[in-house]
């Protein structure tokens, strides 16, 4: 079973890959609590869980940027995406999952 949906629903990003109903609760509740300015720059957000981490996601931004982050710690941790992804200056991965860096995409 794959929970999510299939198409934009106004303002908020599509949620992909979710296969608990509860994660993906838990995740709209997260970008339900984000300021307007940043939840209107995600485009998509992927589940992507580890066996570390079964609450991992990847979200991908509106500006080209992706973010790895955690389900628990979103809504707070994404206060600081503005201006990590203008401190990054280049398109490329912000890692908020455990502390927070961020790092370029390669260049190929």
């Amino acid at each position: 079973m794959n929970v999510g949906q299939k198409a934009t629903n106004g303002n908020y990003p599509l949620f992909l890959d979710f296969k608990k109903k509860t994660l993906l609760h838990e995740a709209a509740q997260q970008v339900g609590e984000m300021p307007k300015k940043v939840r209107f720059g995600i485009s998509e957000i992927h589940s992507n869980p580890t066996k570390v981490n079964p609450k991992r996601v990847k979200l991908v931004m509106n500006d080209g940027n992706e973010v790895i982050g955690s389900i628990d710690t979103l809504a707070a941790k994404m206060s600081y995406y503005p201006s990590m992804a203008k401190a990054l200056g280049k398109k490329g991965v912000i890692d908020l999952e455990v502390g927070a860096y961020a790092y370029p995409y390669n260049n190929k």
